[in-house]
């Protein structure tokens, strides 16, 4: 997400709150972001994920001097990038170990259940959301019904920790989800 990279990342590293850390974006553009994270239909968010698993991560893994494992290992965005972040970090909990989820658009898959794979590393999938009680009658009661959901999962087994931070006067906007980076930064790594 092109709003985090500069301002944001370089105040998380210069504060010294994340060593040896890198940062990449996937490249894709505010173009339809429906279409590009969806997962339904013609969407494309299953392809999404698949390159995101096997062919982005496994190329900085070996092009780059990397810590591979799943804990040093996350995955994170905005809105619709929020939604299949979430969805992404479920479904290969065994590649993301870290989950940041800025006020992510559930109201698109409202009654959907998501695949999620079982919580098996001895290290805890750790999952820091946002939400704002400005960003409509249902991102916040949302939020807090899947936290709910994954707390009580079969899978999580006590090995999911999530961090729910709730602005009851935030909006959804990438200003505010930048006030949010770095907290969520230090509390995941």
């Amino acid at each position: 997400t092109p709003w985090i990279y500069k301002k944001y990342a370089d105040e998380v590293f210069t504060a010294g709150l994340i060593q040896q850390a890198m940062l990449t974006d996937d490249g894709r553009t505010r173009k339809d972001p429906s279409k590009q994270y969806g997962t339904g239909g013609k969407m494309q968010g299953k392809k999404y994920m698949l390159f995101l698993v096997e062919v982005l991560k496994p190329y900085i893994d070996k092009t780059f001097r990397t810590k591979s494992e799943r804990i040093f290992t996350g995955i994170g965005g905005s809105s619709l990038g929020g939604l299949i972040s979430l969805y992404a970090g479920l479904k290969y909990s065994t590649i993301f170990g870290r989950l940041l989820i800025f006020s992510p658009s559930l109201w698109v898959v409202s009654g959907a259940k998501m695949e999620i794979t079982p919580f098996n590393d001895t290290a805890p999938t750790r999952i820091y959301m946002y939400a704002g009680g400005q960003e409509g009658a249902n991102m916040v009661p949302n939020a807090r019904r899947v936290k709910r959901q994954l707390e009580s999962h079969e899978f999580s087994n006590k090995k999911v920790e999530i961090n729910l931070s709730i602005d009851p006067k935030g909006q959804h906007t990438e200003a505010r989800w930048g006030q949010e980076f770095t907290k969520a930064i230090e509390w995941l790594f």
